[in-house]
């Protein structure tokens, strides 16, 4: 990761985002990781086993180590995302993900926090 793709400040987070996100412990780092590295998928991002890899490979031949050790954190979670709302994250199965690769849609409802 070279430059950085996303930021989480590009993105507004809904209430229950937000809520989910402190449920699983995840900072805002793992969310730029996640954004940064996640594969894209239609409906937001994804750690997949690739993605892990990748992010493991790219922060080792920058030495952050620190950062590799929250990558076990971050797998398979996903991050949805629609028109610029981070909706919600979860852990997602195999099957979740699969879902998520071949585009299948899934409904969220969202309260935005401006």
């Amino acid at each position: 990761m070279a430059t950085p793709q996303y930021s989480i400040n590009q993105f507004e987070a809904t209430r229950h985002f937000q809520h989910r996100e402190s449920q699983r412990g995840v900072r805002h780092r793992d969310l730029d990781l996640i954004l940064n590295y996640g594969e894209e998928v239609d409906e937001g991002f994804v750690m997949s086993r690739n993605a892990i890899k990748q992010a493991r490979k790219d922060l080792a031949k920058l030495g952050d180590h620190q950062t590799i050790q929250r990558l076990d954190h971050i797998k398979d979670l996903a991050v949805i995302e629609q028109n610029g709302s981070l909706v919600t994250i979860y852990r997602a199965d195999s099957k979740r993900i699969g879902l998520l690769r071949k585009g299948k849609r899934l409904s969220y409802s969202k309260t935005v926090i401006h």
